[in-house]
């Protein structure tokens, strides 16, 4: 069995995608980094495997990114899954919007987001545990 993380990044970019998974395999060596370029495909990966943190894109070809979180994050203060928001749009309210739907971390796309990916993933995957061992 492996104490891998499984990552899933999804985002149309693919010159993204491929950033942000080379900066996490480099930072922790523990990550499984599976990628997909659309939401619905992101959808269709957590449906068939465990995921234990979603990078998501808000502005997305297919469906909103926004919407990709509202099916994996149903009951927002109470997420099953860890989402972390990392878009490429400038607008901050966009950012609080998605922490208030069920998002842990929300970060906008800058030259230091690759440094911060990692101990978000960390931080995000954390709070989820401590907030299900206080609801069981």
């Amino acid at each position: 069995m492996s104490d891998a993380t499984t990552v899933l990044l999804i985002d149309d970019d693919p010159h993204y995608r491929d950033y942000y998974a080379q900066r996490l395999q480099t930072s922790v060596s523990n990550y499984d980094v599976l990628e997909a370029a659309t939401g619905r495909s992101g959808l269709d990966i957590c449906a068939r495997q465990p995921i234990d943190c979603v990078v998501l894109e808000i502005d997305l070809p297919d469906i909103s990114g926004f919407e990709v979180l509202a099916k994996l994050v149903p009951r927002a203060y109470h997420p099953e899954i860890a989402v972390i928001i990392l878009t490429r749009l400038p607008n901050p309210f966009l950012l609080d919007l998605a922490i208030k739907n069920g998002a842990q971390v929300a970060l906008q796309k800058t030259l230091g987001s690759g440094d911060l990916l990692a101990p978000s993933i960390l931080k995000a995957i954390s709070a989820l545990q401590r907030l299900n061992r206080l609801v069981s």
